[in-house]
């Protein structure tokens, strides 16, 4: 009996707000409906389980919107037009974002938003203020406050639920409400985060991109991961800043060509260049039977997110002495102090709809200030294929007189790993892959994974074939790994606290290979013989400047030899990663 009263005693404050109830939910969560519905390509069942999820918190916050309405008394109306207008407002920036760039408000809008000016401001209003999708955004608006305000009109004649109805409804309510609680305390998680890395943990680790496709979770984690983004990037450009005082020389050779390529989600453990049994990687291979290209064996990533991988790889500090990247400079401004010029071509470049992930790393790396005294060339629109944007970059134009250093950052495979090659580069089949253990589904993604690692390797063809009439030498590694089904029923990457040795191998192990083009091997043997020595060394990708610096022979104050697999002084130091895990400790137990 005390569990039916309750149950009714629930609804009460809804059986006063109903309009209002229902429409402060739609208000929240119809943009993250629809973004999921249009863009997402989720499975259906996922779909279905994302939808029902999304608007568990913003029937919490509605609820608790309705008990303050409920005790505001002679404020009650203002009250409840200020939270319409707010909600409205929220609502329609959302969906015009969704319909136009494929996007919900985000860290990166906020920040275009910041950064634009008067003349900018107008070209964009020019260009989105009457296309068919933002009519659509006008007219849905339209519609839903007029069909507020005629329900509001009429609430006051509406037949009131029957006793038995609220307890049916309230027991409804419990669950849809707790699922609700659940993501407030994520939420709350938020709110205790200090800084961006933080940030960054809380939404990918602390499962925080599950709350945060309703418009007020959206735009509370949107503020707070720009505040602190522009704090840590405005320390980062002071630290690469300060090195335009330092001098950085290199050793005469106006014909030298460094090409780094940082490659994305690569599992080692399916590539048959190390021993993997589905040829995946022949064009690797195929060099490194002709004596050009070597693969290192022990290389671990310090990270399985993108953001603090390639942050880490690009910026001249080492973890294992306890330096932050924000506190050292970018590598790209060392080479160009030394008189290299440098091209920067990113194929995960922030352009359009934006994740995390990119908005993070954009920001860092192609921000206004920091392009002006990192890169030569850049990149301003991306492709879905690796191999389209590798062959539009080298069209560019000619080498550039003097010394170069080439970038390329790819896409790799990224998830979904089909979506990362063309149909027409379907190598492997799902019944080619003997994994009895596997369902279908499972077999048809561990094909789809190895066909994007064949594709990933004729990108790297393509750029080797591309340099090797010149004096280039190549760096090739990914940001982190990626589990496919390899040991368990899981694919992607996880967080647990305590990493086991599996989750290590295939999560933080990552290729990494030097390729040399025949005039440089002759240029330089004795680098090439030190290359052909170390490949067994231990090595971890927070120490890549330092092996850069000396294949590209510049004299810098950030250079450390004992951070340098290729020097006499190699120290590889701790190699922890996520901050917590003893990597060869665990290894070996």
């Amino acid at each position: 009996m005390r569990i039916r009263r309750f149950f009714g005693q629930l609804v009460t404050p809804i059986a006063k707000e109903p309009v209002f109830w229902w429409a402060a939910i739609l208000l929240m969560s119809g943009p993250g409906l629809l973004w999921y519905v249009t863009v997402s390509g989720l499975p259906p069942l996922r779909l279905a389980a994302l939808l029902i999820f999304t608007t568990m918190f913003p029937a919490l916050l509605a609820y608790l919107l309705v008990l303050v309405l409920n005790a505001s008394g002679k404020a009650r109306n203002a009250a409840k037009t200020t939270v319409y207008a707010a909600l409205l407002l929220l609502f329609a920036v959302n969906v015009f974002l969704v319909l136009n760039v494929q996007t919900m408000l985000s860290p990166w809008t906020l920040l275009l938003v910041c950064e634009t000016n008067s003349r900018e401001a107008t070209e964009f209003l020019g260009d989105y203020l009457l296309r068919k999708e933002s009519i659509i955004t006008y007219a849905a608006v339209f519609c839903i406050v007029f069909l507020i305000w005629i329900l509001e009109r009429r609430r006051s004649v509406s037949r009131r639920p029957s006793p038995k109805a609220n307890v049916r409804a309230g027991a409804a309510l419990v669950p849809w409400l707790a699922g609700g609680a659940y993501q407030a305390l994520i939420m709350a998680q938020l709110l205790a985060c200090g800084s961006q890395a933080e940030t960054e943990k809380w939404f990918e680790v602390g499962k925080g991109f599950y709350c945060t496709q309703n418009t007020v979770s959206n735009a509370l984690y949107s503020s707070t991961h720009l505040y602190y983004t522009r704090k840590v990037n405005s320390i980062a450009l002071k630290a690469s800043m300060e090195a335009l005082n330092k001098t950085a020389l290199a050793e005469a050779n106006d014909s030298l060509c460094v090409v780094l390529v940082i490659g994305e989600s690569y599992n080692k453990h399916h590539a048959s260049l190390y021993g993997y049994e589905m040829k995946t990687t022949p064009c690797m291979e195929r060099e490194q039977e002709s004596g050009r290209l070597y693969a290192f064996t022990d290389v671990v990533t310090p990270y399985n997110m993108t953001t603090l991988a390639v942050k880490n790889m690009l910026s001249t500090n080492s973890l294992s002495l306890g330096e932050y990247w924000y506190d050292f400079p970018l590598l790209p401004v060392i080479f160009r102090q030394a008189g290299y010029s440098v091209d920067m071509w990113d194929n995960q470049k922030a352009t359009g709809g934006v994740s995390m992930h990119d908005f993070s790393l954009s920001s860092f790396l192609h921000s206004t200030q920091m392009t002006a005294i990192s890169y030569s060339r850049w990149n301003d629109t991306v492709n879905d294929y690796d191999m389209v944007f590798i062959d539009s970059c080298l069209r560019v134009g000619d080498q550039v007189p003097g010394p170069c250093l080439t970038i390329f950052h790819l896409n790799g495979q990224h998830a979904m790993a089909k979506w990362r090659y063309p149909d027409s580069e379907s190598l492997f089949s799902a019944e080619e892959i003997h994994r009895p253990d596997l369902s279908p589904e499972e077999q048809q993604a561990v094909a789809e994974y190895d066909n994007a690692t064949h594709y990933n390797d004729k990108v790297i063809g393509r750029i080797m074939e591309h340099f090797n009439g010149r004096n280039a030498v190549m760096v090739y590694l990914s940001d982190h790994g990626e589990e496919v089904y390899d040991y368990r029923h899981r694919l992607g990457r996880t967080h647990e606290r305590e990493k086991g040795r599996d989750a290590l191998r295939f999560q933080y192990e990552v290729p990494f290979v030097i390729w040399c083009s025949d005039s440089y091997s002759n240029s330089h043997q004795q680098t090439v013989a030190q290359i052909g020595a170390s490949t067994g060394k231990p090595f971890m990708t927070d120490n890549l400047p330092h092996l850069l610096f000396a294949l590209a022979n510049i004299q810098t104050p950030y250079y450390r030899a004992e951070k340098n697999p290729l020097s006499d002084r190699y120290r590889c130091g701790s190699r922890t990663v996520q901050d917590t895990t003893d990597y060869d400790k665990t290894i070996t137990d």
